[in-house]
């Protein structure tokens, strides 16, 4: 039974029995399907996206409210 394994370079499915990628030529290293799900994961950063922005304004405007409510019963009344 012939294994296969992904290319480093164009990630296509290659077998383990080549010594260069058929696809894109590159000399063929063995990657498991963890490793190329953990590199690429690795380079994906969260977008920071409007309706995010709008999100964390609100949660903001609630948080300075709770702010201003917890001042107010944690002052001493004269």
């Amino acid at each position: 039974m012939n294994t296969v394994t992904f290319c480093k370079r164009c990630g296509n499915v290659v077998n383990t029995e080549y010594r260069y990628c058929p696809f894109c030529g590159d000399r063929r290293k063995s990657r498991t399907m963890n490793e190329i799900i953990d590199s690429s994961l690795s380079k994906v950063k969260s977008p920071v996206t409007p309706w995010r922005l709008v999100y964390l304004g609100r949660i903001e405007k609630k948080l300075e409210k709770l702010e201003n409510d917890l001042e107010i019963l944690l002052t001493p009344h004269r």
